[in-house]
């Protein structure tokens, strides 16, 4: 993605290579994005079973409950943590999706070129002056 953003900056003068570059990348970074959202989600997942593993574990109550007030800590600590995670890379998912439509439209390799009409001018040549 840091990549992608790098080849955007640099195809901002409108280099048609550069562009074409541009959107490679771009695709590449929603791609990344998307599977980096799915990790976030597994990963948030994941955490959510612990505080109940060790809730019947130990027999002093005053120990076990203070644990477990900690644990849930950790676990919304850590939801949050990998939530904050997931909005950076909706955001990143935007602007690369943004970004590789701007650079398709720039370079007309979605669609048919645009049908139109050209309005050329013709001066006449100019006549030299004879000294």
């Amino acid at each position: 993605i840091l990549i992608a953003g790098n080849v955007a900056v640099a195809a901002s003068n409108l280099h048609l290579p550069k562009l074409r570059a541009c959107l490679g990348m771009q695709v590449v970074a929603c791609a990344a994005s998307i599977l980096s959202i799915i990790l976030n989600f597994t990963k948030m997942g994941e955490s959510l079973n612990t505080c109940w593993y060790h809730m019947y574990d130990s027999n002093d109550d005053n120990n076990t409950s203070s644990y477990l007030e900690i644990c849930h800590e950790i676990e919304m600590i850590h939801s949050h943590f990998f939530a904050g995670g997931v909005v950076i890379q909706a955001t990143l998912l935007a602007i690369s999706a943004t970004l590789a439509a701007y650079c398709c439209k720039v370079v007309n390799c979605c669609g048919p070129p645009p049908k139109m009409p050209v309005i050329t001018v013709q001066s006449p040549p100019d006549q030299q002056r004879e000294e």
